[in-house]
């Protein structure tokens, strides 16, 4: 909201400052999203096997017996009539 209300108000005002600083929020914003995505690029196979494993282990805590099982599929089964 901030970066439009710069973006706006410097070309009503016809603001250099604000356009400026209009044009270097949008610039970081595009950086930092190219770095986003060749981060994501590079560590693929990290993060994949990473969820994969969280939800192996999620999966198994909902079919459990155990103390600690019941307690987390009470709390998916909040999470999931909240969710809805």
């Amino acid at each position: 909201m901030v970066l439009g209300f710069l973006g706006c108000c410097g070309a009503v005002q016809e603001s250099e400052c604000m356009l400026l600083l209009f044009f270097i929020g949008l610039l970081a914003i595009l950086l930092l999203q190219i770095v986003a995505g060749i981060l994501g690029a590079l560590f693929k196979p990290q993060i994949e096997e990473t969820l994969d494993k969280t939800f192996a282990e999620n999966a198994a805590k909902l079919s459990g017996s155990a103390q600690m099982d019941r307690e987390f599929q009470a709390i998916f089964r909040k999470f999931e009539i909240n969710a809805s």
